[in-house]
């Protein structure tokens, strides 16, 4: 109905939904989505299959990868929303799975409100993002790239269900620099993070030189308002001992659910990872540019353009502000 030749291409997709029961008593939604690949393999069908989410994570990748072999298809594999329901997956989990390049940086959010001694400021997905791509660049491995979804459910309402908290259209989205309009070349440009993820806010540029170490990113004025961009690094000598591991449950979660609930979530070392290098603020309805060159101690370096109007979007976990972020950029001087 809607495809038209170089203007508006569509791609199949699909989201596995599985699910990982610890002798605990712990549940832990794993959701995972892919591109390109029009299947849905029996696998994803039998979340009952005993699994720690790591594992349930690898298995998945494998099969999909079949699956679009099979199709001869290029594909990409997604993480999905890893806090939602209440940190279903771990940095850990995709630490051990350096295949998945993609994740969901920003999602509908979680219905629980967060639990005590757990960061509260929305950006949560983002500390999962430091730490997932600390490791991975310390040993070499293929940085994670951060996608924007509105994960929409529901477009009109229902007699049953009226959308309002965070499964709406255009709640985040990717821009992505293809060399064209197609399956091929759109896959191609974010498998190379030739993208950004937004919630609310564009870019109007952002480069990276390679020779230098230099992340460069521009954005325009808005009336009435200042915008800010922040620049995120980890550090070549972070610290791979987790400071503390914290036992949480949210905070509101039912008393008859709380052996599924809870998680033990290591909390590492912010001046080691994803600490912030720069921040560069405009005037009021002023445009920003601003850029960072690494250090010699840098591992790499992402942007997050930050405007402080409020999101449509009330998740607890969703981000409190308008925001835009660019990928991760490796230092390879």
């Amino acid at each position: 109905m809607f495809e038209r030749s170089g203007k508006f291409v569509l791609l199949d997709g699909v989201e596995g939904t599985t699910h990982v029961k610890g002798a605990d008593g712990t549940l832990n939604q794993v959701h995972m989505s892919y591109l390109n690949v029009p299947s849905a393999p029996e696998y994803f069908k039998t979340c009952g299959q005993k699994a720690t989410v790591t594992e349930r994570i690898a298995q998945a990748r494998k099969v999909v990868a079949e699956e679009a072999k099979r199709f001869g298809r290029d594909e990409m594999f997604i993480l999905n929303h890893p806090v939602w329901t209440w940190y279903d997956v771990l940095a850990e989990d995709l630490i051990a799975n350096p295949d998945v390049r993609f994740f969901e940086v920003c999602n509908g959010g979680s219905p629980y409100a967060p639990g005590t001694g757990l960061v509260t400021n929305g950006c949560d997905t983002e500390i999962f993002w430091d730490v997932v791509n600390a490791f991975r660049a310390r040993r070499g491995q293929p940085l994670l790239y951060g996608v924007g979804t509105d994960d929409t459910h529901f477009y009109f309402g229902t007699r049953d269900y009226v959308p309002s908290m965070h499964c709406v259209p255009l709640n985040a989205w990717c821009k992505v620099r293809a060399e064209e309009l197609s399956q091929k070349s759109l896959i191609a440009a974010m498998k190379a993070g030739d993208f950004a993820a937004y919630e609310g806010v564009e870019p109007d540029d952002f480069s990276f030189d390679p020779s230098t170490g230099t992340l460069e990113v521009s954005v325009g004025g808005k009336k009435d308002i200042c915008r800010t961009i922040q620049f995120f690094v980890s550090k070549k000598d972070f610290s791979e001992k987790p400071l503390k591991t914290l036992e949480v449950l949210p905070s509101d979660a039912p008393e008859n659910k709380r052996a599924r609930f809870l998680r033990k979530v290591n909390v590492y070392d912010s001046n080691g990872i994803g600490k912030l290098a720069k921040s560069v603020t405009g005037g009021i309805g002023e445009p920003v540019r601003a850029s960072y060159k690494m250090t010699s101690n840098d591992l790499y370096v992402r942007a997050r353009i930050k405007s402080p109007e409020r999101p449509v979007a009330r998740a607890h976990l969703h981000p409190k502000f308008h925001v835009a972020w660019t990928q991760p950029y490796l230092n390879i001087r």
